[in-house]
């Protein structure tokens, strides 16, 4: 049976004072499809700019409508709270919730010597 999250966007949709799934797409700047893709469980499949853009027209986080239209459940939403940011498009890597793999907490890249003796040879 496919899942269907109508309802659940339907939801979202009026929060944010969106009448319908049409003016959802234009509000969003994606086709008819896009928003049936959604509603019918197919987020996992969608291009990550078309979910943030219809994640912006309702007014949401990435997560929370990842976490009200598919079966997936995002680690984000676990430990986010009112004051998180959501993310954009104009999200840069240091505003990013998990560290870059190197990287101290505050952004500055491990010193390896053993990495700068290989590049001297």
């Amino acid at each position: 049976m496919t899942p269907n999250y109508s309802q659940a966007l339907r939801s979202l949709m009026a929060a944010a004072n969106i009448s319908s799934f049409r003016a959802l797409a234009q509000q969003a700047q994606v086709s008819d499809w896009q928003i049936r893709q959604l509603r019918y469980g197919h987020a996992t499949t969608m291009r990550l700019d078309t979910l943030l853009k219809i994640s912006n027209a309702l007014e949401i986080s990435l997560s929370a409508l990842l976490d009200h239209c598919s079966s997936i459940t995002t680690p984000i939403s676990a430990t986010s709270n009112a004051n998180s940011k959501p993310l954009t498009e104009e999200t840069t890597p240091s505003e990013s919730i998990v560290p870059v793999a190197g990287e101290h907490k505050d952004n500055v890249p491990e010193h390896h010597p053993q990495a700068d003796q290989s590049l001297q040879q």
